[in-house]
């Protein structure tokens, strides 16, 4: 005997229902594993040579921070911090603008991590490095989404020495 069309249909709704389950499961999964990363509270922890710098005439302590751990006077230099470097870029380019209370908002929301770095004399902040743990495209990623460096800092290493801190190199990549 032959399948009915009913039955047919019936198998594909089926299938289907069952796909969905499964990419539902997947992307809960790849949801926790990003809220699992988005909870780790230090993860130079175990990476003590990664706390310092002290190469050409700077020495500088580097921390992970969550958003919520920064002050209102650390909030307050980073962001004039980058919006000096960022403000021209963002108005001269095609469709963007620099939208002041966006870019604040999008740079101490929940999720943004900092690499954050400050003279080991005089506590004061020198550079910062916003990161976040997203999903993207069915994928977990750590976005760098900015370094930023006072002028007493660049020209030294650090921001390398900050990428690989935040972006370490992953076996099999070139």
């Amino acid at each position: 005997s032959f399948p009915s069309p009913c039955m047919a249909s019936q198998s594909k709704g089926k299938e289907k229902k069952q796909r969905r389950k499964e990419e539902a499961a997947l992307d809960a999964a790849r949801r926790l594993r990003v809220a699992v990363a988005q909870e780790i509270v230090d993860p130079l922890e175990a990476f003590v040579p990664f706390r310092t710098y002290n190469r050409k005439g700077i020495h500088v302590e580097l921390t992970w921070r969550h958003s919520e751990s920064l002050s209102s006077a650390e909030r307050v230099w980073g962001f004039t911090l980058l919006k000096t470097h960022m403000q021209a870029l963002y108005e001269e380019a095609d469709g963007w603008g620099w939208h002041e209370q966006r870019k604040r908002r999008e740079l101490f929301e929940e999720s943004a991590r900092f690499l954050w770095v400050t003279d080991q004399e005089s506590k004061e902040p020198r550079a910062f490095a916003h990161v976040r743990f997203e999903v993207e495209d069915n994928v977990e990623v750590l976005y760098l989404y900015e370094i930023h460096a006072d002028a007493c800092v660049r020209r030294k290493g650090l921001g390398r020495f900050m990428m690989s801190v935040c972006l370490p190199p992953r076996e099999g990549m070139g």
